[in-house]
């Protein structure tokens, strides 16, 4: 009898235990929660997949700075149409009249927010560019791999003074005699405040072109939180706004300019991004995605 006894509260143990699992499987949170990690393992496959083929095609010419437009850039549209993501982007041709241009470089600036950033750069990545990337990167597979043979520029956030002047250094030295683009993400880190504000600028890019003596090339883009949010486990789809801002002028301008320089277009980023709109797109509305890149 008490073995009778002990096979029922098993039996009604696991009826529980199934009850509970079904309402799970049910529930909106659990579905998001699937659907979210489902779409981010989708997501780094197709970003470590292109960072192994980039790897692969840039090994006839490494550190060429054109290797990503070459390789990687065509290829955005795939990233775009597994995450969801479409893209406007206003003032195209002030791209093609700066950075551009091959032989007229430019430090490049842009709003520094999640992951979803690789879909932006390649919306607006110039033919010869290399980014300041951080060197924890470097360790990343197939992906860290792509971005040393591709020639960026990494950088150790906990690096000494004189470390970070041979960055700068270098970042110049590659500007004046390779005509390269520097890509920069002046926040430093992720921004993942909802509100449309931009966190403080490091001085590190400013430093870079006024000692080069370029122009920097401010880009803003609208926040993905409407559709894209970690810390609820949100990956939907939706549209996003890139705006490219005039051109900030370095001529003339020393390291006493520094601080105001980045005073000046974290302003004008800012206004920007106040002014631009991401939204959320249900999944039973198609998505017209930019092949011509």
């Amino acid at each position: 009898m008490d073995t009778a006894m002990n096979y029922n509260w098993m039996f009604f143990a696991l009826l529980l235990f199934l009850i509970f699992l079904i309402s799970l499987f049910f529930s909106e949170y659990f579905r998001r929660i699937v659907w979210y990690y489902g779409k981010i393992v989708i997501y780094f496959t197709w970003v470590l997949g292109i960072g192994f083929v980039s790897f692969l095609r840039s090994l006839s010419d490494p550190n060429s700075p054109e290797n990503v437009s070459k390789y990687v850039r065509p290829f955005i549209w795939i990233g775009d149409w597994i995450a969801g993501v479409r893209m406007t982007l206003y003032n195209e041709s002030i791209l093609h009249s700066t950075c551009y241009k091959l032989g007229e470089p430019y430090v490049v600036l842009m709003n520094h927010q999640s992951c979803l950033d690789f879909l932006a750069m390649g919306r607006v990545w110039p033919v010869r560019c290399s980014c300041l990337v951080k060197r924890s990167l470097m360790y990343a597979g197939p992906l860290g791999l792509s971005l040393w043979i591709t020639g960026q520029i990494f950088v150790d956030r906990t690096s000494s003074r004189s470390k970070a002047t041979k960055i700068v250094d270098n970042a110049v030295d590659r500007i004046l005699k390779d005509k390269v683009n520097i890509f920069v993400f002046p926040e430093g880190t992720r921004n993942r405040e909802p509100e449309d504000e931009l966190l403080p600028f490091k001085k590190g890019a400013f430093h870079i072109a006024v000692a080069a003596q370029v122009p920097i090339l401010p880009i803003v883009v609208s926040k993905f939180k409407p559709f894209y949010d970690r810390s609820n486990y949100l990956f939907g789809q939706g549209h996003v706004e890139i705006k490219v801002l005039e051109p900030i002028p370095t001529q003339g301008l020393t390291t006493a300019d520094v601080a105001e320089l980045a005073v000046v277009a974290h302003k004008r980023m800012e206004e920007s991004l106040k002014e631009l709109k991401s939204t959320a797109v249900p999944y039973n509305v198609s998505l017209e995605l930019n092949k011509s890149l």
